[in-house]
C-alpha cells in the first residue's frame, strides 16, 4: 500500500465525519450571502424611501412658503379692499347728501315761483 493508499484510507475515514460540517458551513455561507444581499436591498429600499421622504418634505416646505406668501397677499388685498370700501361709503354718503341738497333747492325754487 503506497502513500496514495494511506491517504485514500484517511479520506474514507474522515469524510463521513466532516460532511455534515462542510454542508452546514456551505449553507451558512449561502445564508450569509442571502442576508447580505437582502440587507443591501433593504438598505437601498430604505435609502430610496428616505430620499422620497426628503423630497416630500421639500415639496411641503415649498407649499408652506407659497401658502404664507398667499396669506400675506390676501391680507394686503383685504386691507386695500377695506380702505376702498370706506372711501366708497364716504363718497356714496356725500353724493346722497349732495343729491338731497340739490333736490331740496330745486323743489324750493319750483314752489317759490308758483
Amino acid at each position: 500500500m503506497g502513500l496514495w493508499g494511506v491517504l485514500w484510507e484517511i479520506v474514507k475515514a474522515v469524510v463521513p465525519h466532516t460532511a455534515p460540517h462542510v454542508a452546514r458551513a456551505i449553507t451558512d455561507a449561502a445564508k450569509d450571502r442571502r442576508v447580505a444581499a437582502q440587507a443591501g436591498l433593504q438598505s437601498a429600499a430604505v435609502d430610496d424611501l428616505h430620499g422620497r421622504v426628503e423630497l416630500l418634505e421639500q415639496h411641503l416646505q415649498a407649499a408652506e412658503q407659497r401658502a404664507a406668501a398667499a396669506e400675506i397677499k390676501l391680507g394686503a388685498y383685504l386691507d386695500d379692499f377695506s380702505r376702498k370700501w370706506e372711501s366708497g361709503r364716504k363718497w356714496i354718503i356725500a353724493l346722497l347728501a349732495w343729491n338731497a341738497l340739490v333736490t331740496a333747492i330745486l323743489l324750493f325754487l319750483l314752489f317759490r315761483h308758483r
